[in-house]
């Protein structure tokens, strides 16, 4: 899809389960481009981070921190409903449309020699 990120291979693997959640959330809001790829990784490895240290691998202030890292990325993204009030989308795709009179031009040059 133009303007959705791939998943990178340098994705951490704790990561990596959040990224699709994350591109199935932000997609239909069209905050997305494929410039986002960093910032969508730095919050994929964040959640990840905060998920670790909340399941009691780390000490109260990493959960503090990671939470605090996590929440302001998702900020970013309008995840939260106040930052969504803030968000500016991409407009939908619209068709040129010369689109359709460059198409017609084609087939018409294309049945005249057939």
């Amino acid at each position: 899809m133009p303007g959705i990120p791939a998943m990178p291979a340098w994705l951490p693997v704790r990561a990596r389960p959040f990224w699709p959640r994350l591109i199935e959330q932000l997609t239909p809001m069209r905050v997305l481009t494929n410039a986002d790829v960093f910032a969508v990784a730095m919050l994929a490895d964040a959640l990840a981070e905060w998920q670790d240290a909340a399941k009691g691998k780390g000490k109260p202030k990493q959960v503090s921190d990671a939470m605090r890292r996590a929440f302001t990325l998702c900020n970013r993204f309008g995840l939260t409903p106040a930052d969504r009030t803030r968000l500016v989308a991409q407009p939908k795709d619209e068709e040129d449309p010369l689109d359709e009179l460059r198409e017609r031009r084609q087939h018409k040059g294309r049945g005249a020699g057939s």
